[in-house]
């Protein structure tokens, strides 16, 4: 049996997009936040370890300070209104695992590792019967396995923020695991276009922008990174898609022109090169005094992928 994923498109949390006069920007990055996370294979088999790993920026000016992370895990999604916290305890987990004959179910608490393990520990099988009825008697939705929430919480500077997401597990035998899409392994992540040629942004900085300008930036991204796969399509039939890909900006200063900070490609639908293409407008030394400025760039398919690449450009100093 395969595994029937769902086309679904990403959705960012959109609890933290809150906007106004006494809000940045969500594109724009001025204190410590968690990005995203990845799973690595994104849907372990049963018995494989997966590896979470974490985008965290902090500001230049507390970089330097310890990180610490506490890793999490729930076979229950929970409840957004409660903030996702696990309605199971320890004792219900083991005793869960134990009336489905395991022994070896890894405890809530995952570990405090920037980059954690995480192994599944049940049959495909167990899982399938379980999408009925869930852990404790909640039904969960099984398009593209059994979902279980992984919750990340960093603490640095005195500042903590979480983070969560969600894994699918096999539920059939014969299932194949998502892949991270990727940056164009071929060439640089990321562009600007200065002076009718591209030139790449990367960690040396070596491209100065100008400040209340708008640059055109062109993130590299092949179409075939948008995999096909069997699913549900928007009709609930059966059919061979594609995936939806979505690259979020972000930005020290100033403003990224992408509608919200997001660009789309619905392979069919949309065009791959608008989908790529965005503007970035630095803004005043007043308010960004730095000499130089990052950039992060967030790609996600609609099946749990996740890859990310970042930089950093010189800025003019005036005005």
């Amino acid at each position: 049996m395969t595994t029937i994923t769902r086309s679904v498109v990403p959705l960012a949390c959109l609890a933290t997009l809150a906007c106004g006069p006494a809000f940045d920007p969500v594109a724009r990055l001025t204190n410590l936040r968690v990005l995203a996370i990845r799973a690595e294979p994104v849907n372990p088999a049963p018995g494989e370890i997966t590896n979470l790993d974490a985008l965290v920026y902090a500001p230049p000016s507390t970089a330097d300070q310890p990180f610490t992370y506490e890793w999490s895990w729930c076979p229950k999604l929970g409840d957004a209104n409660d903030g996702y916290k696990c309605p199971i305890t320890e004792q219900q987990l083991q005793e869960i695992g134990s009336d489905v004959g395991l022994t070896d179910v890894p405890p809530l608490l995952l570990g405090t590792e920037a980059a954690q393990p995480f192994r599944n520990p049940f049959p495909a099988t167990v899982l399938a019967n379980l999408c009925d009825t869930g852990f404790a008697g909640t039904p969960a939705d099984c398009q593209g396995g059994f979902p279980v929430r992984i919750t990340l919480a960093v603490t640095h500077a005195g500042e903590q923020r979480s983070a969560t997401t969600v894994v699918r597990l096999p539920i059939a035998d014969d299932s194949t695991s998502n892949v991270n899409p990727r940056f164009d392994p071929g060439g640089a992540p990321l562009t600007a276009l200065i002076g009718g040629t591209e030139q790449s942004i990367d960690e040396q900085a070596a491209v100065t922008l100008p400040r209340l300008k708008e640059t055109d930036l062109r993130a590299h991204v092949v179409d075939a990174e948008a995999e096909s796969y069997l699913g549900l399509d928007d009709n609930d039939v059966l059919a061979v898609l594609r995936e939806r890909l979505v690259l979020s900006w972000y930005v020290e200063t100033g403003d990224v022109t992408a509608d919200g900070f997001h660009t789309g490609y619905f392979p069919g639908l949309t065009d791959i090169e608008q989908f790529l293409a965005n503007k970035w407008k630095p803004g005043k030394k007043a308010d960004f005094p730095s000499e130089q400025a990052r950039i992060i760039l967030v790609l996600r398919d609609n099946r749990g992928g996740v890859a990310w690449t970042a930089g950093a450009v010189g800025l003019e100093p005036t005005p």
